[in-house]
């Protein structure tokens, strides 16, 4: 018996959420016509019940082992027919209790309101428990084909953007950045769609703990649903947190407790994103996981030299989502969870009945509410931004190799770092990799000049001398605070950097080389990667294609993406 046959599968969100009242049922769900089940309309519930779409054609190009081991899967399933078909959407396990959905949600894209969004073309399977650790994820396959959800787009989601969110989620996930996962990517070589141009489409089989954003609270907070808000938090606190809310007060409840918990995973997570370079691009409200995961990979970046005005995105003129103002765009994103959650956490009696029922009815009542909470928001908000910079700090005190966090350092060792970075236009990443490797403490002197792209007739902001004199100004700092705390042992920092500090970086170049290649038939190249791409800190792989790690060619810095997938 395999895997799929034999493990227990449930959908909690299901469950616990109201579905589509158009499709109130399984049953109904089986007798749906694709009107209700394919057609873009506004859903009033949580989400709709909603098969794969068919696919005549479907090759499973990779199964991460990761993945595998994270969901306790044995390898030797990955070759059962069953488990091709299951996540190439062929084949449906249902009961009277489970039955694919696609979730409903909403957003604030680019700082507007964009209405109802939902999984348009992702649809969850089923749950699965690991019985080692005991965490439930929920599976479900992008570029399933039309949901109610999909608005005026066709429900696919094409190769060259499949391989992309394949390989980021993979790639942070052995960066130790809390992120949703991939399983598989399978592509469809006979489904074509049309983006900027016709392209060839694929799935991906991701999964997580929990889909839900706080694009999802935006929903029910538009429409004045009180109710599904409500229960919608009362889910998260219970079902996805599993959140202790037994230090709740009158002051600050448990819904404050919950506003808190995912600001607080946000931040942890977008500082941890921020050290090693690696920009989002569209960190809307839809794309922001309660759980704080980074999600939902589009023109997304890991950074080739430093750069604060950097995005990914070719669309965000405005620099929305530029390394500069990534942190401050995810506690906006927060700002609106806490809109949503307002009226909870600024209610005096959160259990009483008539506040249940109806609310806060008197204007001075309703007033007090809200002062409460817009003073329990910036509270948040002063916690927000320390707790960046501690995480911050911390993840950059770890890749240089540091043995202590010291409070001075941010303003002393690493902002200094940061300006002398985009100065010198040094490679961000390989920087960390090469300064691991530099003796400080052997009798010799290194040159900043090591750490200089090859091509050094392309610094157009500093001459090669003056870009030295920067980067050995900043080296003398840095070999100062190791002394202070004794850190002299040059081959125990390196080897403790190498863990840390990747040798392997996902960088847009590569991936657009892999791409090409795979749309061409030569899926070679992709295997490499995907491999070099899970264990980043190994000196090397005996899978060829050691140009992946060479610098960025000067003519590919800065590559931007669209939205286009």
């Amino acid at each position: 018996m395999t895997w799929l046959k034999t493990v227990p599968k449930t959908a909690t969100f299901t469950k616990y959420m109201p579905p589509d009242p158009s499709v109130p049922t399984i049953e109904s769900a089986e007798e749906a016509k694709d009107q209700l089940q394919r057609k873009a309309r506004l859903v009033n519930g949580a989400f709709t019940w909603v098969k794969p779409a068919k696919r005549d054609v479907y090759n499973l190009r990779w199964v991460f082992p990761a993945a595998l081991e994270t969901l306790d899967i044995p390898v030797s399933d990955t070759q059962e027919k069953l488990f091709v078909d299951t996540f190439a959407g062929q084949h449906v396990f249902t009961s009277p209790e489970l039955y694919p959905w696609a979730q409903n949600y909403a957003g604030y894209q680019f700082g507007n309101w964009a209405g109802q969004l939902g999984d348009g073309r992702a649809i969850s399977l089923f749950e699965v428990r690991n019985p080692n650790s005991g965490i439930r994820y929920e599976i479900q396959l992008k570029g399933a084909g039309l949901t109610p959800y999909s608005r005026f787009a066709d429900g696919l989601a094409v190769l060259r953007s499949s391989i992309r969110e394949a390989l980021a989620s993979e790639s942070l996930h052995a960066l130790g950045i809390p992120t949703t996962r991939v399983l598989a990517l399978t592509d469809l070589p006979e489904t074509k769609a049309r983006r900027e141009r016709t392209e060839t489409c694929a799935i991906v089989t991701r999964f997580a703990e929990s889909w839900v954003r706080i694009g999802t609270f935006d929903l029910y907070h538009s429409r004045n649903d009180r109710e599904n808000v409500r229960q919608l938090a009362d889910y998260c606190i219970d079902q996805v947190l599993s959140l202790d809310t037994s230090g709740a007060t009158a002051d600050q409840n448990r819904y404050y407790h919950l506003f808190k918990e995912i600001t607080t995973r946000n931040c942890k997570m977008i500082a941890q994103c921020q050290a090693y370079g690696f920009l989002n691009g569209v960190l809307n409200t839809d794309n922001t996981s309660v759980l704080g995961l980074s999600m939902d990979y589009g023109p997304f970046a890991f950074m080739d030299n430093f750069d604060f005005s950097f995005t990914p995105n070719h669309d965000d003129g405005e620099l929305r989502y530029s390394y500069r103002n990534t942190p401050t765009m995810i506690w906006w994103n927060c700002v609106r969870l806490g809109e949503a959650l307002g009226e909870l956490m600024g209610a005096s009696d959160v259990d009483d009945a008539g506040f249940i029922e109806n609310g806060t009815t008197d204007k001075a009542a309703r007033r007090a509410v809200a002062e409460r909470a817009t003073k329990l928001i910036m509270d948040m908000g002063e916690e927000y931004q320390a707790l960046y910079e501690s995480e911050f700090t911390s993840v950059m005190c770890r890749r240089l190799g540091l043995l202590t966090v010291e409070k001075d350092d941010y303003d002393e060792l690493i902002s200094p770092l940061l300006e002398m970075m985009e100065k010198s236009e040094v490679e961000y990443n390989g920087f960390f990799r090469k300064l691991g490797s530099v003796a400080f403490f052997n009798g010799s002197l290194t040159s900043g000049s090591v750490f200089l792209p090859k091509n050094r007739a392309q610094l157009p902001n500093l001459s090669v001398e003056d870009a030295t004199s920067a980067i050995d100004d900043w080296l003398v700092l840095y070999a100062a605070r190791l002394e202070t705390e004794k850190n002299t042992d040059d081959a125990d920092r390196k080897s403790r950097t190498s863990k840390v500090n990747p040798n392997f970086v996902l960088k847009n170049w590569v991936l657009q080389d892999i791409i090409s290649k795979a749309q061409a038939g030569d899926w070679a190249p992709f295997n490499a990667v995907a491999k070099m791409t899970v264990s980043p800190f190994e000196s090397s792989w005996d899978v060829g294609y050691e140009n992946y790690l060479d610098e960025t060619p000067t003519d590919s810095r800065g590559i931007t993406c669209s939205c286009s997938s």
